[in-house]
């Protein structure tokens, strides 16, 4: 069996909380390859005593979840597999995978692929075992109830519409092709956006979602200096506000993209790392 196209990761797209005591958990294989996958999934603190005289415990295997995986789509190149853990009392999980092929079977872990055998000490081997440590209720995600219904319009503001041509901006002619890069601008900015409101709420919108607004150096924004502050060349905090009233008027919801998990190489974080070389002071 080729193991390169088996994909999974922990904690991520393919293995998350869904409530409080609830895990989803998916599993690619290459299409048409896996007849079968089993999860099996437990509380990796649940041991028992032995209940001989003895002070050892050992691993409840009664408490062992084991779930068939459903497929519930394919790909050109991927089935795609999806099984939900449920009853997490503990919120605390570790799993493994038992894949299944026409001619072989394997336990499939987090380091290891092993030919599948009834063997206790491989099949129940935790440290082999994909990791959910805990389910934090502050992690789980909750979409307000309105976004399910939004039809979404996405805005790179710089490349949008310029709302005042006039202010004197040095910005290039719209469509230019003088230079190319993240510094090559056109003047697109909020106003230009207020300016499309119409069109967009006739286009059967109702939620524009925009990509970085806040101070940064490049047409991209990505690179945040201040998240505080819409960019001078979008506008003010006040031409945001305006932006965002102006839109409701028109049942029209605003999602920002705040990237908050990188900032740009002029933020006072990274310049401070820059002027300390990391010292702690």
């Amino acid at each position: 069996m080729n193991f390169t196209t088996v994909l999974h990761q922990a904690k991520s797209e393919y293995a998350y909380a869904y409530n409080e005591n609830t895990l989803h958990i998916r599993l690619k294989t290459e299409r048409g390859a896996v007849r079968k996958v089993e999860l099996l999934a437990l509380d990796p603190f649940n041991w028992v005593p032995r209940n001989d005289g003895s002070m050892m415990y050992d691993l409840d295997k009664e408490s062992i979840i084991r779930l068939e995986m459903r497929k519930e789509q394919m790909t050109e190149m991927y089935d795609c597999w999806f099984a939900e853990a449920g009853n997490l009392d503990t919120k605390r999980c570790k799993y493994c995978f038992v894949i299944e092929t026409e001619k072989e079977k394997y336990i499939m872990g987090c380091h290891d692929r092993i030919p599948y055998k009834e063997d206790e000490s491989e099949l129940y081997n935790l440290f082999n075992y994909f990791n959910y440590p805990y389910i934090c209720k502050e992690d789980l995600y909750k979409a307000p109830h309105w976004v399910a219904h939004t039809v979404w319009y996405q805005i790179f503001p710089e490349r949008f519409c310029n709302g005042t041509p006039g202010d004197g901006r040095n910005v290039l002619p719209w469509g230019s092709e003088e230079m190319d890069g993240a510094l090559k601008k056109f003047g697109g900015n909020l106003e230009g956006i207020i300016e499309k409101l119409d069109y967009i709420q006739k286009a059967g919108f109702t939620g524009i979602y925009l990509t970085p607004i806040f101070k940064a150096t490049s047409s991209h924004k990505y690179d945040t200096i201040d998240y505080f502050i819409i960019d001078p060349e979008f506008g003010t905090n006040e031409i945001f506000e305006k932006l965002v009233k102006e839109a409701h008027q028109r049942g029209i919801r605003i999602m920002l993209d705040a990237v908050f998990n990188h900032c740009g190489y002029q933020h006072p974080f990274w310049q401070d790392v820059l002027m300390y070389n990391g010292i702690v002071i």
